[in-house]
């Protein structure tokens, strides 16, 4: 017997180019060597070069928390939902 499963369709965001997988690995190894700031801003202007993909919003929201600045925090989470739709 199938089983058919109704529900939303949803659409597969495409993958961020090479380029912007690079600068936010670019970013995690900032974070993680202490450099949050300077992490934070590479992502902030990978978004305003119009690479607007939800992995830059979410990294930027995480790296945020990490530097303790709650409120950009949850701007990046807010843009990080907008575009993963």
């Amino acid at each position: 017997m199938t089983h058919l499963v109704a529900g939303p369709s949803r659409k597969i965001a495409p993958a961020p180019p090479p380029e912007v997988t690079y600068a936010i690995n670019l970013a995690w190894k900032e974070t993680l060597e202490g450099a949050h700031a300077k992490a934070h801003e590479r992502l902030k202007q990978t978004w305003e070069q119009e690479h607007r993909f939800p992995e830059v919003a979410w990294s930027a929201a995480l790296i945020a928390a990490r530097a303790g600045d709650t409120s950009a925090s949850y701007a990046w989470v807010e843009l990080a939902v907008r575009h993963t739709d």
